[in-house]
């Protein structure tokens, strides 16, 4: 069997073919579902005008939402509107304003008996408002640079990621400043400093992390993986570090005076480590060596100075083992390929596994890397990923999965781009190519089978894939010439402009994110339609114009998009030119659908990890969206703590919020009453679901209230009746009640100030 295998092997390397590796006797399924992090609502509230009244609001569905939940938007305390389940977690308000604060509660019969389960009122306000046909609003995030640097250069937050530090739901940023006098890999030249710091979406800065004189600042060397990697509640960071690093706490690592750069800028001796940080306070948690070290120059070059090729770094955030995240740290991909693996146990870093290509030519993955990574489920029955480089993957637990042995790219999508398919082959990895044959390619996820390819005549740099044309089954892929269907078939010519990819609008469709031709300057967000003529073109939706300004050179890519709060759409973070701040543009048009947020797919969060990573891509869902298709159920996930936000303090007689200490009702027997007459459609009490014409019903709620002179803590269990008109958001109270319970440090007493 073993020669039969070696055969094959040989065979494939001469005929240039693809060849999986060896499956094992049977893929063990994972332990246990993926861990994703407590997210609260994130209910944003952005401006529809310039200067008057008009706010889109909208909020998360969560994993850990019953599909059966209702919830009910409050502005001011007045309700203005109830999504019933299924439908979209939006709603144009035509009344708000700036000033307007809003609460949503979520309610649903299969959790807490149809009571409110979740209560929040935390509001993000995007007030600013740029219109260009559908428009968006934005707010400023307030950002102090770092000083100019020893070297004259001066900085501009460069990529972002995010994590959530303290637990509370809400993400931080984690910005990585690189100086003007930033080096590609290939270029000679001394670089200032790079720094990582950590934000609030208010701008308060929580620390700053000085990576010192030993790590060059480009794209290719600084790699930020952000992750709650032992899922405690708690986001850190891992990243390369040398000599003379400084920590968020003022803390050295390794000999603080050391330089190891040449004459050339360039860094190829002295220790190198792996660091992991502490994402409240950037506190040095752990330092290991970083593996693999440099060692010999050579098997690292292809033809080119090997000190080129031997600092092109790669990083991926991951669930190898199904459940939790881990860090994978890869070093070299135009020849030798290194990759390690590790967890976080305990708050140190722990190594899973290495996948090492070694310097021999014969290996599978021997030149087989991109200057992109992305992770991905794909064996059935598993939630384990296996890390994506573009011509070859490394499986889970380290072991080659396949090589197509097409060689190095610049570009990598990895999602399902094509509707229907089981677990087993859902995921597609499609990617450019800078060796002959050059052009395009989709593959298989699972096995590296090429599905199709299209050939050119020379390097592609560029490509990108994703349903963007509404009316064409399946997902569009372009990048060498034309437009391209799932199967390959030319469907017409080519929108240009395969840069990045974003859902803004509201529609299922995703929309392209572009620069206008400039080179960090305005950017635009198109739609991808069909002219009556048949042909493809780009219809401008929004332009992102001064002083906002992409960065990354001719890349011109955003800081960040992502999923980051409101409902289900992708948000666009850009740099203000000056580096003062950070701008946070958002969609203004309401949506349809009601989807989980994107963040809670493990795939799709995982890839917002990595999109920071070398030359940044977006990040793709493990399914597919587009009109006509059905919507993805709820991933199969664990919340983490998998609480509701509520006020400060839970009722410390019965535990839970709102309060259920209410004296029983004489009449049915039950705390809170449910007197109410039952739905004739349903059968349910209080229904939202099959409201008849007019239909009065009891409503209640929690509200805590202090009393301004002594501070005793009243619980007020508000009672009322109310009538509802089907099809209207008014509600109109009949009668009205209070029945109250004081507390204070937990013991009931009277308020002696009333």
């Amino acid at each position: 069997m073993k020669k039969l295998i070696s055969l094959l092997l040989a065979l494939s390397l001469l005929m240039q073919i693809t060849l999986p590796a060896p499956a094992a006797e049977e893929t063990p399924a994972a332990p246990d579902n993926p861990i994703v992090e407590y997210l609260n609502r994130g209910i944003l509230s952005a401006a529809t005008s310039a200067g008057a009244s008009g706010r889109l609001v909208s909020w998360r569905f969560l994993a850990n939402d019953p599909e059966d939940t209702t919830f009910r938007l409050y502005r001011d305390g007045e309700r203005i509107h109830t999504s019933l389940p299924g439908a979209a977690t939006s709603f144009l308000d035509s009344r708000g304003t700036a000033a307007s604060n809003y609460r949503v509660d979520a309610l649903s019969p299969s959790k807490n008996g149809g009571e409110v389960f979740c209560s929040q009122d935390r509001v993000i306000r995007a007030n600013g408002f740029a219109r260009e046909q559908d428009g968006g609003a934005f707010f400023d995030i307030p950002l102090n640079p770092p000083p100019r640097g020893v070297h004259g250069g001066t900085y501009h937050a460069n990529d972002i990621t995010v994590g959530d530090v303290d637990g509370d739901g809400q993400y931080e940023l984690f910005i990585k400043w690189d100086p003007s006098n930033a080096r590609d890999a290939a270029q000679d030249g001394i670089t200032d400093n790079v720094f990582i710091e950590c934000v609030t979406l208010e701008g308060q800065s929580l620390w700053r992390i000085d990576l010192g004189p030993n790590i060059r600042a480009g794209a290719h060397y600084t790699q930020m993986l952000v992750a709650d990697f032992e899922m405690n509640g708690t986001a850190s960071l891992i990243v390369k570090t040398a000599d003379g690093t400084i920590d968020g706490q003022g803390n050295v690592i390794g000999n603080p005076t050391a330089i190891h750069r040449n004459a050339n800028g360039r860094i190829l001796t002295g220790d190198e480590f792996l660091t992991l940080f502490c994402g409240k306070t950037g506190a040095n948690l752990h330092t290991i060596p970083y593996n693999p070290p440099i060692g010999q120059l050579a098997p690292w070059g292809n033809g080119r100075p090997p000190e080129n090729r031997v600092n092109r770094f790669l990083g991926a955030v991951a669930y190898l083992d199904g459940q939790r995240p881990s860090a994978v740290m890869i070093r070299g991909y135009y020849t030798r390929m290194a990759a390690a693996a590790y967890d976080v146990v305990d708050g140190k870093l722990v190594e899973r596994w290495v996948f090492d290509t070694g310097h021999n030519s014969s290996h599978p993955a021997f030149g087989q890397g991109n200057h992109n990574v992305m992770p991905a489920a794909v064996h059935e029955g598993s939630s384990r990923q296996s890390i994506f480089l573009g011509a070859s993957a490394i499986r889970y637990d380290g072991e080659l999965l396949w090589s197509s042995r097409r060689g190095h790219g610049d570009a990598l999508h990895v999602g399902n781009f094509i509707p229907g398919r089981t677990q087993s082959n859902s995921i597609q990895v499609f990617s450019c190519f800078e060796t002959s044959p050059f052009g395009i390619a989709l593959f298989d996820g699972l096995t590296g089978q090429e599905l199709w390819r299209q050939t050119a005549s020379g390097d592609t740099g560029r490509c990108m894939a994703g349903n963007f044309l509404q009316g064409n089954p399946g997902s569009e892929f372009w990048g060498a010439g034309d437009l391209r269907d799932m199967t390959g078939q030319r469907i017409g010519n080519s929108p240009d402009g395969p840069s990045f990819a974003i859902w803004f609008d509201g529609r299922l469709e995703r929309q392209l994110l572009n620069n206008t031709g400039g080179n960090e300057g305005d950017m635009r967000i198109d739609r991808v339609v069909r002219l009556a003529n048949g042909n493809i073109d780009r219809e401008r939706a929004f332009t992102v114009r001064a002083p906002a300004r992409s960065i990354n050179g001719t890349k011109a890519n955003p800081n960040i998009t992502a999923d980051l709060f409101g409902d289900w759409r992708e948000e666009l973070i850009v740099r203000h030119g000056d580096g003062s701040a950070l701008r946070v543009f958002v969609g203004v048009t309401e949506s349809a659908s009601r989807i989980t947020t994107l963040m809670h797919d493990p795939q799709y969060r995982m890839q917002v990890a990595g999109q920071n990573v070398t030359y940044n891509q977006p990040p793709h869902p493990s399914f597919f969206l587009g009109t006509g298709q059905p919507l993805p159920p709820s991933p199969d996930v664990r919340v983490r703590g998998d609480v509701s936000e509520a006020p400060p303090e839970r009722c410390e007689d019965c535990g839970d919020f709102p309060c259920y200490c209410p004296e029983l009702c004489e009449d049915c027997g039950e705390a809170p009453c449910r007197c109410d007459e039952r739905c004739d459609d349903c059968g349910e009490f209080d229904c939202d679901g099959h409201l008849p014409k007019t239909i009065s019903a009891i409503r209640r709620e929690s509200i805590i209230e202090a009393c301004e002179t002594c501070g005793v803590e009243k619980i007020w269990r508000n009672t009322w009746r109310e009538e509802h008109t089907e099809g209207s958001s008014e509600y109109t109270i009949l009668e009205h009640r209070r029945a109250a319970k004081r507390t204070v440090s937990g013991e009931l007493i009277d308020c002696v100030c009333e």
